[in-house]
């Protein structure tokens, strides 16, 4: 469906889009209450299974502390659903030497913080945390790889309480025309962090009402 007037027509013709990639931007955007149906889409876009998200709570961006001393994460975007799993959504677009190990600390983090004194372990909801990459730091992955924990082999689960989800961004332009995750809703919004240009941002709002 297209768009019902021009994106831009309010805006002078020298000022283009703030980048959604930057941390405050995308903070910001994903946070507006008036765009929680966005939010919605947006994290259905990576999750899989697919399903509907009918409710959803936004959390602070500081991961809780049992002890005073231990070292403060900061995330970009936490996120509760109703059933109690908690996702956790990063931004990163420089290379980070420690991104993994990160990444392990904030689910490790919020997973042993849903637990209270004397409560069974199994009862924390599982937590799945996000990273989307603006460069591609693992070659031999794809556009999108989930991390759960397994034995050596690869061939036994542990658990999936606690996943990483890694979102290669520069991996969308390598996929053949014919492959179906160029045409998915990721790849939408993958298209709209990469847009560098007002055509670009119209062109996306012209085949998706989401977009619009």
């Amino acid at each position: 469906m297209p768009p019902p007037h021009d994106l831009f027509a309010h805006l002078p013709p020298d000022l283009e889009p703030l980048d959604p990639t930057l941390d405050v931007v995308f903070e910001r955007f994903f946070t507006e209450p008036k765009n929680e149906a966005l939010l919605r889409d947006f994290l259905a876009s990576v999750l899989t299974p697919r399903g509907p998200i009918e409710a959803l709570e936004v959390l602070g961006q500081r991961l809780p502390k049992r002890h005073v001393g231990d070292k403060p994460f900061v995330v970009d975007l936490r996120v509760r659903f109703a059933s109690g799993e908690e996702i956790i959504v990063e931004m990163q677009r420089y290379p980070d030497e420690d991104l993994t190990e990160r990444l392990l600390g904030y689910g490790a983090r919020t997973y042993a913080h849903q637990l209270q004194p004397g409560e069974r372990h199994g009862a924390a909801a599982p937590v799945r945390v996000i990273v989307f990459l603006t460069f591609v730091a693992f070659p031999e992955l794809g556009l999108r790889t989930a991390f759960c924990l397994r034995d050596h082999s690869g061939r036994h689960v542990l658990t999936r309480k606690l996943e990483v989800i890694v979102v290669q961004m520069p991996r969308l332009a390598a996929l053949d025309t014919a492959d179906p995750q160029r045409h998915s809703d990721l790849a939408r919004w993958l298209r709209f962090f990469q847009a560098k240009s007002r055509a670009a941002y119209a062109a996306l709002a012209a085949e998706s009402l989401t977009m619009s």
